[in-house]
């Protein structure tokens, strides 16, 4: 009985359960919650048996717990001004508690190497899965000839599908790079969740997957060359599907012509604006852009009438918490950054450049979507950012 509740077992316990998660974030909501449960219980668990490291943390990553506690106190500011404030606390609570909790269990739980590198492969390869799944379904459309099916994102929703491909892409490839061992798998895996990506049909993602590739490339060698080549390789494969998949030319040729689709964005950006500049300094308050949209800012000649987001994280953050929040945000987000950059640069840490990979292409991407709004996608990237700090960390202990 002594074993059982031991801190190490429980640790273990911990770690299984969040390799769970990792292997199924890209599969199943259901049982990617059920993990995430079964990891933060497991986690208070060790919590309350060994706490003593708590302050080593804070310690280690100080400025960054900052810069993210001063976000979350902004929400919670601008849910306190906020029309109803009893459902946006509750909206914060879930995601900028629970929902983020991955970031900080990994530091914990995560011992070495090894462990962070199992926790990697999982992830991609419920990427990859999730990715043949999407290739099923575009056979599938065609052999059956079902032309209602426009847009193909395996077994999770489109917009969150295309959020995670547009750095688990970039990060498959530098991955290949590094990793000897596995290069001829993660290169198969690359090129799996390249077409996926292609049939998500998401061209915000595309963009910020092909930048997000550029730029880590040129990083990762100082070589354009093989920038050069990663950008060839992209556009290879994108003219064959615009030659010989007609949804995906129709797809392509809407990037030149200005749309409805466009157009409605156009609006929603408006609409938050105003939003923004009827509360400028604490926002409409957190998660309820959605009803305010709909009961007081939506345009009188919007086609979308149910949308739910800004589609666009910075325009979307300073609708719901003014200029208070988005200070906050963009203060987070761009020390992450720098933090990320300068580490790489220092010392040519692999799991820096991952989280340049991470950051990149979730904003990139919310140039035109609202990347951080879907719990999976919150609960991934911000898994992926811990995954990120405690390679990091591991990679100096051991330098």
């Amino acid at each position: 009985m002594h074993n059982i509740f031991s801190v190490e077992a429980i640790e273990k316990r911990a770690f299984f359960f969040l390799a769970g998660f990792c292997l199924t974030i890209s599969l199943s909501m259901a049982a990617s919650n059920v993990f995430l449960a079964l990891t933060v219980l497991s986690f208070l668990h060790r919590l309350v048996r060994k706490h003593d490291d708590v302050v080593e943390f804070y310690e280690k990553n100080s400025t960054i717990l900052k810069f993210l506690f001063a976000l979350i106190a902004s929400v919670i500011l601008s849910s306190l001004f906020s029309g109803s404030a009893e459902y946006s606390l509750k909206s914060a609570v879930d995601f900028y508690i629970y929902r983020i909790m991955p970031f900080f269990i990994t530091w914990f739980i995560v011992k070495n190497k090894r462990q962070l590198l199992i926790l990697l492969l999982l992830i991609l390869l419920s990427v990859t899965l999730n990715s043949f799944a999407s290739i099923g379904q575009v056979y599938l459309a065609n052999h059956y000839h079902i032309d209602s099916i426009t847009r193909f994102s395996g077994l999770i929703p489109y917009m969150a599908q295309a959020t995670i491909l547009s750095f688990a892409v970039p990060l498959l490839a530098i991955a290949a790079a590094h990793y000897k061992k596995y290069r001829e798998m993660l290169l198969f895996a690359l090129l799996i969740s390249l077409l996926a990506l292609f049939f998500n049909m998401t061209r915000g993602a595309w963009f910020a997957t092909l930048i997000t590739f550029i730029i880590l490339i040129i990083i990762y060698n100082k070589n354009f060359k093989i920038a050069a080549l990663m950008v060839l390789l992209f556009s290879l494969v994108g003219f064959l599907l615009y030659k010989n998949v007609p949804l995906f030319e129709a797809r392509v040729n809407t990037i030149a012509k200005y749309n409805i689709e466009d157009s409605e964005r156009m609006k929603l950006i408006t609409s938050a604006y105003n939003m923004w500049r009827d509360n400028p300094v604490f926002g409409i308050g957190f998660s309820r852009f959605k009803i305010d949209y709909k009961e007081k800012y939506i345009l009188p000649d919007a086609k979308e009438r149910e949308l739910e987001h800004a589609h666009n994280n910075v325009m979307h953050v300073l609708a719901e918490t003014g200029m208070v929040g988005e200070a906050a945000f963009l203060a987070f987000w761009c020390y992450l950054a720098y933090f990320a950059f300068k580490n790489w640069r220092n010392s040519r840490n692999p799991y820096a450049l991952f989280l340049l990979a991470v950051i990149l292409a979730v904003h990139l991407h919310g140039l035109s979507e609202y990347t951080l709004g879907a719990s999976r996608t919150i609960k991934i990237v911000f898994l992926a950012l811990g995954i990120g700090l405690r390679g990091i960390d591991i990679e100096k202990e051991q330098a």
